[in-house]
């Protein structure tokens, strides 16, 4: 049998999408990623969970963000935008996965009792 190497502990490729900002089309663009994601969130930082993201998911995000919003968004809160917008659009999907897993797997009280 045949093992296949892992790609730990080696950096990965980031690439970054780079869509023009020029003209009215990318001003309407900024201004929609800029009301979407640069902006403070409710909820403090201390409040919510630790997690691990990328190391240069991290470089990008702890440089980009100081700089277009004048300091006023913390990391969390942009991540926290940027989740909230990925569960927005694919939320529907989601849930139909789940729910889908949870109908074919056993449950515990299936067991109890017996």
């Amino acid at each position: 049998m045949k093992q296949t190497k892992k790609n730990y502990g080696k950096k990965p490729t980031t690439t970054v999408s780079k869509q023009s900002t020029n003209g009215n089309k990318g001003n309407a663009l900024r201004n929609r990623y800029t009301e979407k994601f640069i902006r403070p969130t409710e909820f403090p930082a201390r409040s919510g969970r630790m997690t691990y993201i990328r190391k240069d998911y991290h470089h990008i995000i702890a440089n980009m963000i100081p700089l277009i919003s004048d300091g006023t968004v913390s990391i969390a809160s942009y991540i926290d935008h940027v989740l909230t917008e990925h569960f927005k659009q694919y939320g529907t999907v989601i849930d139909e996965m789940y729910l889908e897993k949870q109908r074919t797997s056993t449950s515990v009280s299936a067991f109890v009792g017996k």
